[in-house]
């Protein structure tokens, strides 16, 4: 089984319930783990990722970033609007060199063009729904505990975006809302 982990879906969480079951994991594009396990390594197993709500995906991103204070050299005091025209700034360039892909968007994770890579595409909004479906694929006798992992705690995500920053997201994760078939609130 391979794990292909969108950074803020849960990852950390379905990784910990599923620890020894999982060949191949981490904030790896499908197209990346096929190129080093080769296609045959890949076909021969069980691929899956997750997918969240790009708005309230980067509200996550926010408060991760917050916490955890990784920062290029500013406080935090910064607030969300501020951020995110930064974060748009700085990511969007370089997750088409796959240098930051943890903030591409998500798309870009289990497509090639077209062509969806995974076996399977979960939703943290139906995490436990989800995640109980992979383990009946899978024919787990037990069904691993899922724990929330690296939660971060803020308000609903609508309470952070006006219209302006509402279309920043849509602009630049266009592909995940109309691919995956997202809406804000």
């Amino acid at each position: 089984m391979i794990f292909v982990h969108v950074h803020k879906t849960g990852g950390q969480s379905i990784q910990s319930a599923l620890k020894g079951r999982i060949e191949k994991t981490g904030h790896t594009i499908a197209s990346e783990i096929i190129k080093d396990i080769g296609i045959n390594g890949w076909n021969s197993n069980f691929t899956f990722c997750f997918v969240r709500n790009p708005w309230d995906r980067v509200v996550s991103v926010y408060h991760f970033y917050k916490k955890k204070r990784i920062t290029k050299g500013k406080p935090y005091e910064e607030d969300f609007e501020t951020w995110l025209k930064d974060w748009i700034k700085v990511s969007k360039p370089l997750h088409k060199k796959h240098r930051f892909i943890r903030n591409a968007p998500q798309c870009h994770w289990m497509f090639e063009g077209d062509k969806q890579l995974v076996n399977f595409i979960g939703r943290f909004e139906n995490l436990n729904k989800d995640f109980q479906k992979i383990c009946e694929i899978n024919n787990f006798k037990s069904m691993p505990k899922l724990e929330h992992k690296n939660k971060t705690e803020h308000k609903h995500y609508s309470e952070y975006y006006n219209d302006n920053t509402r279309k920043l997201i849509y602009e630049y994760h266009k592909e995940d809302v109309e691919r995956l078939n997202y809406s804000f609130v």
